[in-house]
């Protein structure tokens, strides 16, 4: 029998089925024997986070709490699925258990699955409250265990807030739900002091998560004693009583009410997005300065599994980042776009097959992303390029599609070096620029990488003052993009990872919203005419983004952002208002 990666991956993340497989090609072997090479006297806990929460650190530091203590063992392990979620969602798992258990013999995910019906995990926590509504958080919780969820939420709000599909799995597992607001609780005692409140919500989420599974036996005289073992009398400069008298008050139980009965008019509940693991995050150097950008560097498949391996030397812990939600475009346009992922609902054209022009209709579904927008202001779309292109354009190059590639992201919220690993395909179609239209600088920035002499005199020739009618012919009249000019002046062949910094980012094109969110809620409406057009040479040109969005199908996810609108209307909505209409489309 063979077995692809997709197939292993796949039994790895069921070990009911991998059991099964093995106890078949072991012919002696039954599915109990095989079952007894599970551990069974080990806690497995499982924290679901994104990289907005201020409490991205809190598995590790509760991992490396219980390494200090004697006779335990605790292991790590955290992927990362970017596609579910716009930002990525994390999972971690810690597994703790005796220093000679077997459980340190079989890997993490196989012990704690992603995808396990009965629900394996003994503690669930949820570090952000977004993913509440979204994702199915709760799947994996064993029944009768704890869930700790870090919301702004009251608790009655979390209980109305909690997707109905979790709710189920709560009431019928019987899972006991609790919540605390560690934002709150550390401003209320450290004020608005940026450093010291994450350090503080740190350590109240590991305060919390300690006087939830020490269970029925913690007394708050006890957490004292414990954080003053780990933490010392203070924190952050606060008596440790303090910290911990808020903290026991500020945890609350939250009301599971039984479900109402079911009518025939209800919608049916919307299903929750799975996690899948799909991508390798690499974390940013603290030792960037504001402006700074790692290199792009060219790899194999072995970077992407060193940095899943051994975390602690290839991924440095991120830099401190703003709460997406805190961002105001308005103050400063020029900053980068908060992004959300929005379904495809509706691709519907306009004009009729015989009209030369193709104008089409789209919607999209926000329903869960929290995306807001208000009249006259307009969204921007992050597309991608031709898949059929990005393949010719590999194999004119010679590159492998499947490649790993590590590229830096410039991203405002992030900080300086933030990096992602993908494939060069996946690089080249949805983050480098490859068939836009080059500036000036990249001909100048070519040249030093031209073989043939002419073809490095041509090249600083447009790129000089001296060229100017030239590049304007190349650029307005040929519409010539990255990928003609590498063709053009074949000579010049940068590596992959320099051709990445020479081309750059493909940039959100904007769109006006041809909606009002007062009249179609979770939904926004965009009216595109299609781009297209011949070059003096017979060539066919598109636009980049009209042909992306044209060809979007149905329960497509498309990666968004809002621009705000420098016009804004008066609050009086009877105040006289000119408006001009100036033909320019």
């Amino acid at each position: 029998r063979s077995f692809t990666p997709a197939k292993v991956l796949e039994l790895a993340s069921r070990p009911s089925e991998l059991i099964s497989l093995v106890a078949t090609l072991a012919k002696s072997a039954s599915a109990t024997t095989v079952q007894s090479l599970y551990p069974t006297n080990l806690k497995k806990l499982l924290f679901y986070g994104t990289s907005s929460t201020p409490l991205t650190t809190l598995p590790t530091v509760v991992a490396q709490s219980f390494l200090t203590t004697p006779g335990l063992a605790a292991r790590l392990s955290t992927d990362f699925d970017a596609f579910s979620k716009a930002g990525g969602v994390s999972v971690s798992r810690v597994l703790i258990s005796s220093e000679d258990a077997t459980a340190q013999n079989l890997p993490a995910k196989v012990i704690l699955p992603d995808h396990e019906a009965e629900g394996a995990a003994d503690f669930t926590a949820v570090l952000d409250q977004a993913l509440l509504k979204t994702h199915d958080v709760l799947q994996n919780a064993r029944p009768k265990s704890l869930v700790l969820a870090f919301s702004q939420w009251t608790p009655e709000e979390l209980a109305a807030n909690l997707a109905t599909p979790s709710a189920e799995i709560a009431r019928e597992r019987g899972l006991a739900v609790y919540t605390i607001n560690s934002k709150t609780v550390a401003e209320s005692l450290v004020g608005a002091d940026p450093e010291n409140k994450q350090v503080l919500e740190n350590v109240l989420g590991h305060l919390a998560f300690l006087r939830l599974y020490a269970g029925a036996s913690c007394t708050e005289a006890k957490l004292i004693k414990t954080a003053r073992a780990l933490f010392g009398d203070e924190i952050a400069g606060l008596d440790v009583l303090k910290v911990v008298a808020r903290l026991w008050a500020g945890i609350f139980q939250v009301p599971l009410s039984a479900a109402p009965p079911a009518d025939a008019t209800d919608v049916p509940p919307k299903s929750l997005k799975s996690f899948e693991f799909n991508s390798v995050e690499l974390e940013s150097f603290r030792g960037l300065e504001a402006g700074d950008q790692e290199s792009t560097a060219l790899g194999s498949w072995r970077d992407a599994a060193k940095n899943i391996i051994f975390r602690e030397a290839y991924g440095l812990p991120r830099q401190d980042t703003l709460d997406s939600t805190q961002q105001n475009p308005a103050l400063r346009p020029d900053l980068e776009d908060r992004t959300y992922l929005v379904t495809c609902s509706v691709n519907r054209r306009l004009t009729p097959l015989t009209y030369d022009r193709n104008v089409f209709h789209l919607e999209f579904d926000t329903a869960g992303t929290g995306l807001k927008y208000a009249i006259g202001e307009a969204l921007g779309v992050h597309g991608w390029n031709d898949e059929d292109e990005v393949k010719d354009f590999c194999s004119w190059y010679g590159l492998d599609p499947s490649a790993v590639v590590t590229l830096a992201v410039p991203s405002a919220n992030r900080g300086p070096g933030y990096r992602q690993t993908r494939t060069v395909f996946q690089a080249l179609q949805q983050q480098v620029d490859i068939f836009g239209r080059p500036p000036k600088s990249f001909y100048s920035g070519l040249a030093e990488h031209a073989k043939a002499k002419e073809h490095r005199l041509a090249l600083r020739f447009i790129g000089a003052a001296e060229g100017s009618a030239t590049f304007k012919k190349l650029s307005e009249v040929d519409t010539l993009t990255f990928a003609d000019v590498l063709k053009m002046y074949d000579s010049c062949r940068p590596d992959f990872a320099t051709l990445c910094e020479l081309v750059g980012d493909i940039k959100p094109r904007h769109y006006s919203i041809a909606s009002s969110q007062a009249a179609v809620g979770d939904r926004v409406d965009l009216l595109v005419v299609t781009v297209d057009w011949v070059t003096p040479s017979g060539s066919p040109r598109f636009g980049q983004c009209t042909r992306y969005l044209a060809a979007l199908k149905p329960g497509q996810k498309v990666t968004v952002s809002i621009k705000p609108s420098v016009m804004k209307l008066p609050p009086d909505n009877m105040q006289p208002i000119i408006m001009a209409g100036l033909g320019t489309g």
